[in-house]
């Protein structure tokens, strides 16, 4: 019996060891094995269990496959865990910015408008924004003194919205003419100052489907073709503003995990601000069964800057407030 269940969990650690290498080498956008790659971090969980069988007889083999496993995860995931931020540059202008999916059915309006208002934020970028939310925004005079420049297009799951501490020069919103269901995209030209501008953009690409075994809870499928096009049309906008050396960020609920393909596509000429300067996992977005606690699953949620824009510190706070996505806020130098 123990020589069973040593050899299971050998090869359980293998499996592992394995899925990470073709996570690597071969990257798939769709299918089972896309769904591990969202998964991957949590596929080294089936590791802990299996510790205790290396004080068993002829464990060799298992206590080799767990060290790999132990080094394979601390490579593909330890630069998550802590980022340190470049040196601080003095005397240049600091920008904080915030991105919040506040959660289509989330009614609580007064945690909503005391978040912001204590947020110190100078940026805020909303999604799942609904009329609700946005008649208490219109309401409350301390977020109205705070944030005098607001674009506000509420609905549903495509609702959207922008407040900005600064002037807005000009703004915009995109509507991709291929995809009519696909959510829009906002965007705003700020005056931060000095001749400065910077260009902020809020976007929020519809997930991924996820495909199920017949009635059972268990997915066996997922196909993000349409995300990944309304991820290309954002890349659209993005690319020549980039080429031209224009400050900007990009921000919002991006249904995309680091560990895909999709992603590499999205933050291309791009640093992301939780790995750059931000400490733990910075998982964002949690099943809306368990989003009364404080923990997330998942990092959708980005702060993605131009090379103009260097993130110094970056913080993700799950604090639950009625929805299913944490509060992503960074503090950015603008060179």
């Amino acid at each position: 019996m123990e020589r069973l269940a040593v050899a299971a969990a050998t090869g359980s650690a293998l499996l592992v060891v394995t899925l990470s290498a073709l996570h690597l080498l071969a990257p798939q956008r769709s299918g089972i094995l896309a769904l591990t790659q969202i998964f991957a971090p949590y596929l080294f969980l089936v590791l802990v269990p299996l510790m205790p069988l290396v004080f068993c007889k002829q464990t060799r083999l298992l206590r080799f496959a767990l060290a790999m496993c132990i080094v394979v995860f601390g490579v593909r995931f330890g630069t998550n865990l802590v980022s340190w931020p470049p040196k601080a540059t003095p005397n240049v202008p600091h920008i904080s910015v915030l991105s919040w999916n506040t959660y289509v059915d989330n009614r609580d309006t007064a945690m909503l408008t005391n978040t912001l208002v204590d947020s110190a934020a100078g940026v805020v970028a909303l999604q799942e924004f609904t009329h609700t939310q946005s008649d208490a925004i219109h309401s409350d005079a301390e977020l109205n003194r705070l944030y005098p420049w607001q674009i506000l297009v509420p609905g549903g799951t495509d609702g959207m919205g922008l407040l900005s501490s600064y002037p807005i020069l000009e703004q915009g919103r995109l509507d991709n003419p291929n995809l009519p269901d696909a959510n829009p995209i906002l965007w705003a030209r700020l005056d931060v100052g000095g001749g400065r501008t910077l260009l902020v953009i809020n976007a929020h690409p519809r997930p991924g489907r996820i495909g199920f075994m017949g009635k059972l809870p268990v997915p066996n499928d997922f196909e993000p073709s349409t995300r990944d096009a309304e991820i290309r049309y954002i890349r659209e906008f993005v690319a020549p503003r980039l080429v031209q050396g224009e400050p900007l960020l990009l921000m919002g609920d991006f249904n995309l995990t680091d560990q895909e393909s999709a992603y590499r596509e999205l933050v291309a000429g791009l640093q992301d601000a939780h790995a750059a300067a931000g400490v733990g996992m910075g998982n964002t977005w949690r099943p809306s069964r368990i989003m009364q606690y404080g923990f997330a699953l998942l990092r959708i949620d980005y702060l993605l800057s131009s090379p103009q824009l260097r993130p110094r510190a970056t913080t993700t706070d799950c604090t639950p407030r009625g929805g299913d996505h944490c509060i992503v806020q960074s503090v950015f130098e603008l060179q």
